[in-house]
């Protein structure tokens, strides 16, 4: 018997951590849009995998964490963290994608989408933006459309958010800079 070989400490907890909670996953993986992270980050600067779980917690919800460190041109290390949880057929779902900059103790920004009907104004089969929020004086910098992204690309079971009916003008204009993939 050979020895598994890994290149990082990293590799060898993932590879760990995959084995433990193999027998706990449906059959059906979740499905992702399925962009890298040079994709999805590489304009606002070096991303780095930080951590990245997926697995059926004791209640019965999926719940999926991610945590990407995003080295800006400037220097600055913006840590993006994103958390969905769904139940097991799909339903309830909700997802966070959450900014900050190393050293600061505030978000920098915060986006959150549900699957609440009563919440987002979007039906209840569908995921709805329930809040985006950008500090004033990092907006106009992409952050909004990068968390955006990230929902599109991380939730759970390749489910599309959508753009809730009720919201605000700036809401409106990032509705429009930002539309539903196809």
């Amino acid at each position: 018997m050979r020895k598994a070989q890994f290149s990082s400490r990293s590799e060898a907890g993932r590879y760990a951590a995959q084995q433990r909670w193999k027998n706990h996953q449906k059959e059906e993986e979740p499905k992702t849009v399925g962009k890298s992270l040079e994709e999805l980050f590489g304009k606002y600067g070096k991303p780095t995998l930080v951590a990245e779980d997926d697995r059926i917690q004791s209640d019965g919800y999926q719940k999926r964490k991610v945590t990407v460190d995003i080295e800006t041109p400037s220097g600055d290390v913006v840590r993006m963290s994103f958390t969905a949880t769904a139940k097991p057929d799909g339903t309830e779902q909700s997802l966070e994608v959450s900014l900050q900059k190393s050293g600061e103790k505030l978000d920098l920004g915060f986006l959150w989408a549900t699957q609440d009907e009563n919440v987002t104004g979007v039906t209840s089969d569908k995921m709805g933006v329930a809040t985006v929020d950008v500090r004033k004086k990092d907006q106009k910098k992409g952050w909004a459309s990068l968390m955006w992204n990230v929902a599109q690309n991380y939730s759970i079971g390749g489910k599309r958010v959508y753009h809730s009916p009720n919201r605000t003008e700036a809401g409106d204009a990032f509705a429009r800079a930002n539309p539903v993939p196809e």
